[in-house]
């Protein structure tokens, strides 16, 4: 796909989901015009319309933030060649001026410099032009789903960017050494690769090959990467601390999985009121070797019939279905992202 076709998929990607969102605002400013299940109903379907187009954006969003990174990359080279070519013009102008060369040996021998020069500035101007479309339409896309934009890739090497660089801070400001103690018990290695997180497609290869940032490919035991405080068995009810639930909520059964659909695939059920996600011991489920979820990072809660996600001020935000979210209601299928670690919500027969 060239950068022709990229601009152009994805600013139809875009149209689409912000005409879902629209759809969605519409209805609920007709709440208390209609009966409340209809209004329910619109706005359900137009939000799993729009979780759908920003799973298919996920890809897209990455191939445009490396297109961006290449065209910078494109800019700083071209300019740092015309400032060359620019010093070589002023010595030839210095040496005329000194009387050195005389103005036909400087007309000469300026003639393919400046000819160089004007080619640069063309160039440059091309690649900023370019630049600022894909820029802008990536800037949009922010703004109208709330997804954070991707980090940019960096220049340097990582060794040499952040040597004497300090260490960065958890979202409560203390020191992380004592959270990585458990790394050295396991076989695995972390990576600053940052994948932008617009929801990926629900379908199972696409999630290894981006978790392959975090985790090995080694299987992942019931002490490894993720903690297993939280009862993996779908028990009754009865076992359930605080007795059974409500008679009208007792069919709605739920489960969190992670890496679904691989050999390595985890699943939590929802056998309480809320399930716990961070990088601290005491969440029902921990990720244990991703940097960029915080201690106590999210938690999905049941709320009558009802599901929802709720981030707990985490540093790096949780994303549903490439949505940054404060909060926000589980309709079940959706693909969660924390730090660099990916879940998927299902409501359970």
């Amino acid at each position: 796909m060239n950068h022709v076709e990229l601009l152009t998929e994805f600013q139809g990607r875009v149209d689409e989901y912000e005409r879902f969102q629209q759809f969605v605002e519409k209805a609920r400013s007709q709440q208390g015009k209609f009966n409340s299940a209809v209004v329910e109903k619109v706005i359900r379907d137009n939000t799993e319309k729009s979780a759908a187009v920003a799973s298919a954006v996920g890809p897209l969003v990455s191939r445009m933030a490396d297109v961006i990174a290449s065209l910078r990359t494109d800019l700083d080279g071209v300019r740092a060649s015309r400032q060359t070519t620019q010093f070589s013009l002023e010595e030839l102008e210095l040496r005329q001026a000194i009387g050195e060369l005389s103005d036909e040996d400087f007309s000469l021998e300026s003639s393919d410099i400046k000819d160089s020069i004007a080619k640069a500035d063309q160039r440059m101007g091309d690649i900023e032009g370019e630049l600022g479309k894909f820029e802008s339409l990536l800037a949009r896309w922010t703004a109208v789903s709330g997804s954070a934009p991707p980090a940019p890739a960096p220049v340097a090497p990582a060794s040499a960017s952040n040597e004497g660089a300090p260490a960065a801070a958890d979202d409560d400001g203390e020191d992380d050494d004592d959270d990585f103690a458990d790394q050295e018990l396991d076989p695995v290695a972390s990576t600053a690769t940052t994948v932008f997180p617009a929801g990926g497609a629900p379908s199972a290869p696409k999630q290894p090959q981006e978790v392959a940032a975090i985790f090995d490919d080694e299987p992942v035991e019931s002490s490894g990467i993720l903690g297993d405080d939280l009862d993996l068995h779908d028990d009754d009810s009865d076992d359930v601390e605080g007795g059974a639930p409500a008679a009208s909520d007792a069919g709605r059964k739920a489960a969190l999985i992670y890496l679904e659909g691989t050999a390595d695939e985890k699943v939590y059920f929802f056998n309480g009121d809320s399930i716990t996600i961070g990088r601290g011991r005491d969440n029902d489920v921990q990720v244990k070797n991703d940097s960029k979820v915080s201690r106590n990072h999210c938690r999905l809660v049941r709320r009558g019939a009802h599901f929802f996600i709720e981030d707990n001020k985490s540093a790096n935000g949780s994303l549903v279905e490439g949505e940054l979210i404060t909060e926000r209601r589980l309709f079940g299928g959706e693909e969660i992202i924390i730090g660099e670690t990916f879940f998927r919500f299902r409501l359970l027969p």
